[in-house]
């Protein structure tokens, strides 16, 4: 088994600040384009996805973070092939910078509300709908984005360098490749925490087996002054699964949770 290791220390009057981009991920062709349309219209960049998985790759949720560097808001039908804006909510509750989500559905039964308010969707709108109602939504949440530095932050967000030593390993035939940069780019959101991080060492290994299934697993290993902070994320083998990414992003995810409660249990024994 070889390991592999690399170190390093226009418009009509809008109510924001252009900018302000709206991901709109509708299947129905004619509706999206109607959509679109109005939304750029009115002033707001629109970027569209065709379907649920094109929208998992453009957020992140599936290979390596996509357009949602620079979104501010995703409008998405509930019902799509690939995904459905539920899955997109859901997911979305693993990444700590994921845009605010508007979901549109021609089934507002009560089920779909109760997920949709307890996955934190910013509206609900029900087909059919007057696309004035649905500007003014997307008015309001502009507005509310606008006034808040972190969501301006953001949207502008150019992913920075960890500020600590970080050391990378890659195991069994895991290749370095672009995964070593989406690694330092999650590694860089516990930037924060990082008077408190001595080193943080980061192993990525895939397995495969004899029936081309494949298991990713991240081991995360963050030294503080007076602890050691291990975890471990892996995914399940799933059939030609391909995707290390989003077994890094949840292991990071939960690297910051664990930083973020070790630190408020001890807030003096890492100064």
């Amino acid at each position: 088994m070889m390991a592999m290791t690399t170190e390093t220390s226009k418009p009509h009057d809008v109510p924001f600040k252009p900018p302000f981009r709206v991901l709109l991920a509708e299947d129905d062709a004619e509706m999206c384009r109607l959509l679109a349309w109005a939304l750029s219209n009115k002033g707001y960049d629109v970027v569209r996805c065709r379907d649920g998985s094109e929208l998992m790759k453009r957020v992140g949720l599936r290979g390596p973070r996509g357009a949602a560097n620079g979104i501010d808001l995703i409008v998405t039908d509930v019902r799509m092939p690939g995904a459905t804006g539920l899955q997109i909510l859901a997911g979305a509750r693993e990444i700590d910078d994921f845009p605010p989500v508007m979901l549109i559905t021609a089934f507002p039964d009560e089920r779909v509300r109760n997920q949709a308010q307890k996955l934190g969707a910013v509206a609900l709108l029900s087909k059919p709908f007057e696309i004035d109602v649905l500007l003014k939504k997307v008015d309001e949440i502009a507005c509310q984005t606008s006034s808040d530095p972190k969501q301006v932050q953001r949207s502008n967000a150019t992913y920075a360098l960890p500020e600590f030593p970080l050391t990378i390993s890659f195991r069994g035939d895991c290749a370095e490749g672009p995964i070593e940069a989406f690694v330092r780019e999650m590694a860089s959101k516990l930037n924060p925490f990082h008077p408190s991080i001595s080193h943080c060492r980061v192993a990525v290994e895939r397995s495969s087996r004899g029936d081309k299934t494949s298991r990713y697993t991240v081991h995360i290993e963050i030294a503080l002054r007076n602890k050691l902070l291990a975890i471990d994320h892996q995914r399940e083998a799933v059939s030609n699964h391909r995707d290390p990414y989003s077994v890094v992003r949840r292991a990071f995810t939960h690297a910051r949770r664990q930083l973020k409660e070790h630190l408020h249990r001890h807030p003096h024994s890492d100064s």
